[in-house]
C-alpha cells in the first residue's frame, strides 16, 4: 500500500496525481512547528513576519486569539487537491453503481474510457520541485511541476460533466 510523504503541498499532488498512484494514504511534514522560544521576537511572535525564522503552514495567531491558528494559502491548494481527489471517487462510484445498467451503458463506457486516458495523462514518475541535485534534499516537499500539473482545473470540470451524465 502506498502512502506519500512530504510531496509537496501543490493542487496536483493532494489530487489527481494521488488518485493515479492510487495511494491509501497522504501525509505532509509539518503543518506546524516550533522551535525555541519564538515570543517575543520581533514583532511579538508575529510568524507571518520576513524578520522572523518562523514559519508553517499553521501558524499561532496573534496572542489575542490565544490556542487559534492562521493557515496560510498553501491550505487552499491542499483543499482544492483533496476535492479533486473526491471528485474523481465520486465519478467511480456512479461507474460502479451503474456498470450493470444498460440504460446507462454509454455513459458507463465513456466515464471509464476518460478515466483511462486522465491516467495514462499523468507520468508515474512526475518532476518534483526542489529535487534538482544531491544538495537539494531540503528543498523537498514543494510539489510536483510538469505539465500534468497545469490540468487540474481543466480535469475536474470534465470529472463533474461525466458524474453529471450519471443523472440524465
Amino acid at each position: 500500500k502506498i502512502w506519500f510523504y512530504n510531496t509537496g503541498k501543490d493542487r496536483y499532488s493532494w489530487g489527481f496525481y494521488n488518485w493515479r498512484m492510487e495511494t491509501k494514504g497522504r501525509l505532509e511534514w509539518h503543518f506546524r512547528w516550533r522551535t525555541g522560544n519564538h515570543y517575543g521576537e520581533y514583532p511579538g511572535g508575529e510568524w507571518h513576519c520576513p524578520f522572523t525564522k518562523t514559519d508553517a503552514l499553521s501558524t499561532p495567531a496573534p496572542a489575542k486569539y490565544p490556542g487559534a491558528h492562521v493557515f496560510k494559502s498553501d491550505y487552499l491548494d491542499i483543499a482544492d487537491g483533496i476535492t479533486d481527489y473526491a471528485y474523481l471517487y465520486t465519478l467511480e462510484q456512479c461507474i460502479a453503481k451503474a456498470k450493470n445498467n444498460t440504460a446507462k451503458a454509454s455513459a458507463v463506457a465513456e466515464a471509464k474510457k476518460f478515466l483511462n486516458d486522465l491516467r495514462s495523462a499523468m507520468p508515474i514518475f512526475p518532476k518534483v520541485k526542489g529535487l534538482e541535485g544531491a544538495a537539494s534534499g531540503a528543498l523537498l516537499g514543494q510539489g510536483i511541476s510538469g505539465e500534468a500539473s497545469k490540468n487540474t482545473e481543466i480535469w475536474r470540470s470534465k470529472v463533474a460533466e461525466y458524474i453529471l451524465a450519471f443523472d440524465k
